[in-house]
């Protein structure tokens, strides 16, 4: 990988499960996680044989709950890595991570993908940057793309 990352992040439509395992499936069916797999049950209070899925539905029936996971692709294809960041004022931000080296237009062409997959009407793209920690945060970089450090944002508003 030669450059940085472009991260694309949106506001998920809802914090819900079903949003946050499709938003995987749809775009890194085939991953590994790049977190240790017993720290959702240690951080979460969740049993030892708690699973990522268990995870999830625990943080979709606990709104106030803070927590993001991250994985990359199994094999080489883009993209490199995914986000699911669960904020503590009950928002889903969802995330994906590119090689900068590849086609310019990769950031905006997988930011308005990335909407469209999950139906969200707020997202920005940057440059090796975390994802927003609140909707507010979000929503002040996806209408101000000088915020984030990379391509132009898209805000439904």
């Amino acid at each position: 990988m030669n450059g940085p990352l472009f991260d694309c992040y949106v506001l998920a439509p809802s914090r819900t499960a079903q949003v946050a395992i499709g938003f995987l499936d749809h775009f890194i069916p085939n991953r590994v996680a790049r977190f240790d797999l017993s720290d959702p049950s240690e951080v979460l209070g969740l049993p030892g044989d708690a699973s990522i899925t268990d995870a999830v539905a625990f943080l979709e029936a606990n709104p106030r709950v803070a927590y993001s996971m991250y994985w990359s692709r199994a094999g080489d294809d883009s993209p490199l890595l995914a986000t699911l960041a669960f904020t503590a004022d009950a928002e889903l931000i969802l995330g994906l991570s590119y090689c900068s080296d590849n086609d310019p237009h990769c950031a905006s062409q997988t930011l308005e993908e990335m909407i469209l997959a999950v139906g969200a009407t707020h997202g920005y793209a940057t440059v090796e940057e975390a994802p927003a920690l609140t909707r507010t945060e979000f929503l002040r970089k996806a209408k101000d793309p000088s915020e984030a450090a990379g391509p132009p944002s898209r805000s439904g508003d």
